[in-house]
């Protein structure tokens, strides 16, 4: 029988204010399969009762399939994939799941297994926040993980698609840009990315803009590419430190108090009027033609090339001066 702290007449009460479904309050089918519900799940009363409120469409499918569909997704084998609380999330997140037909999605899940078998990894954080992964290609995950191994241990991928989770939905050449920055400009090493949270999901701009400011402020520390021993410093502050902070905390924690965020806010408006300027800079340059634009090199570095102008038209009064002087030459001769 439903527990008696469950309250049917309440949550039907709540569902039915939203006019898409105000009908549940007359319908004797909805109730009875609210009470259904928390029958088939008993230990999960608090994640149901949130799937039924925030998705109340579910209540339109058969308890029979929720439940079918749920224990496809507790096991794979031997390997527990998601708690039944867990599924119920995934539920809520993507209420579309509950209309695939049973037994495509059992195919779909037995091949993305099949072809990852040789990662470990948390299939339910990889499921709740890429609900679209069982939609999709079964090749997309195993083609990520293994362009991720050129970068990673396979021990490390776990924590890395742990704390980067929806890093499926990223083309992986954006990945790649992210990992070159932090890599070869920030000199992280590939281990700290692994363990730190939304470390390839923060936008590469937000990741140059941080580390530019700690920079040119001097708080930012690189590792000594001469160090020695068993354990290694890495660049200070943290990389958790810059990816997993809002702006206050990242000012706060990484500037030592020393800077304002209404200081960092002008720092982030002058580097993006600075970025503006470069780019239209680069455009100018690009729409001229060469003559023009070696023009306009000759007065921005007017002293670099010794007084020589390298512009075409001088470049050719040069040489029509150098072959009068040889003309003339001749002729003495």
């Amino acid at each position: 029988m439903i527990q008696p702290k469950v309250n049917v007449d309440n949550i039907i009460d709540k569902i039915s204010r939203n006019k898409e479904f105000e009908h549940f309050k007359s319908s004797p089918a909805i109730s009875e399969k609210v009470e259904t519900l928390f029958t088939m799940f008993p230990l999960c009363s608090e994640s149901l009762h949130s799937l039924i409120i925030n998705s109340p469409e579910v209540l339109l499918e058969k308890p029979e399939v929720i439940r079918k569909v749920s224990s496809l997704l507790l096991l794979h084998g031997d390997l527990e994939v998601m708690s039944e609380d867990e599924t119920l999330q995934l539920f809520e997140c993507c209420p579309d799941l509950l209309r695939m037909d049973v037994d495509q999605l059992e195919k779909q899940l037995m091949e993305i297994f099949g072809k990852c078998s040789l990662y470990s990894l948390p299939w339910h954080l990889m499921f709740i926040e890429n609900p679209g992964i069982l939609f999709s290609d079964t090749n997309l995950i195993p083609w990520f993980l293994n362009n991720l191994s050129e970068y990673f241990k396979e021990s490390q991928i776990y924590n890395l698609v742990g704390n980067n989770p929806t890093i499926f939905n990223e083309q992986f050449g954006h990945i790649q840009e992210k990992m070159e920055y932090l890599m070869f400009c920030m000199h992280v090493s590939v281990d700290r990315i692994s363990i730190t949270r939304n470390s390839l999901t923060m936008p590469l701009d937000e990741y140059k803009t941080r580390h530019e400011f700690l920079l040119r402020t001097g708080h930012y520390k690189p590792p000594d590419p001469n160090q020695k021993g068993l354990k290694i410093l890495e660049a200070e502050p943290h990389l958790e430190k810059i990816s997993d902070t809002s702006d206050q905390e990242f000012v706060a924690i990484c500037a030592h108090g020393d800077i304002s965020i209404e200081e960092y806010n002008a720092f982030r408006t002058i580097l993006y009027v600075e970025e503006e300027e470069r780019n239209l800079e680069l455009t100018g340059e690009h729409n001229l033609d060469e003559e023009n634009f070696l023009r306009q090199e000759d007065e921005k570095f007017e002293k670099t090339y010794k007084g020589q102008p390298r512009s075409k038209t001088n470049s050719k009064k040069k040489q029509g001066q150098s072959r009068s002087n040889t003309t003339s030459k001749k002729k003495q001769n």
